[in-house]
């Protein structure tokens, strides 16, 4: 399921550059359907990604 959640492309919504009114049909289309949103944001440095993702994998590991 997670691969047919969408990938959003914030660069295209935050310069407004061609095709951005479709990301934001995206973001709200994978809302209403998975309940989540997946964003590429060319900002983020995967080192740090990687970090939260841990981050956040540990905190349910130690709550289940």
């Amino acid at each position: 399921m997670a691969d047919q959640i969408p990938v959003i492309e914030a660069e295209k919504y935050m310069k407004k550059t061609e095709g951005w009114e479709e990301e934001c049909l995206k973001v709200a289309q994978s809302f209403h359907k998975y309940g989540i949103v997946k964003f590429r944001d060319p900002r983020v440095v995967e080192k740090d990604n990687n970090v939260f993702i841990d981050m956040v994998e540990k905190y349910f590991e130690e709550t289940s």
